[in-house]
């Protein structure tokens, strides 16, 4: 892998990799926002919004990569699929969780990795 070399902290920017704000977002409550550093409870629909006007910002002079695209195109390499199912799975073995991850399309695939199963939480105060 080339490593990565950096030539200047102040040149122009010329590709950035962002992450379109999801549903990770509705994990953070009250009573945690402060274990994953938030200052505050961030709305999903306000977050994608301000992240869309940013992108479109940065397309106007640098080239923006999303990184579920890029993971999407990375699972569609059956060695890097191979590689991912067996490192998650020497955390938590699961023969059945291995079959069902090899009989996915890799579209498929990388969402069912990306996407936890959030479940919306009491966002109310106190909880």
């Amino acid at each position: 892998m080339p490593r990565v070399h950096v030539t200047s902290e102040i040149g122009p920017l010329r590709a950035v990799l962002v992450h379109t704000p999801g549903s990770e977002l509705l994990a953070v409550t009250p009573g945690n926002r402060e274990d994953y550093l938030y200052d505050d409870i961030i709305d999903l629909e306000s977050a994608q919004r301000e992240h869309r006007r940013l992108v479109a910002v940065l397309e106007r002079f640098a080239e923006v990569h999303e990184v579920r695209n890029l993971l999407t195109e990375l699972a569609a390499r059956p060695d890097v699929r191979e590689f991912l199912t067996t490192r998650a799975l020497e955390v938590v073995p699961s023969d059945v969780l291995a079959k069902q991850f090899a009989a996915l399309r890799p579209k498929i695939w990388w969402r069912s990795w990306s996407r936890a199963p959030w479940k919306t939480p009491d966002r109310s105060p106190g909880h």
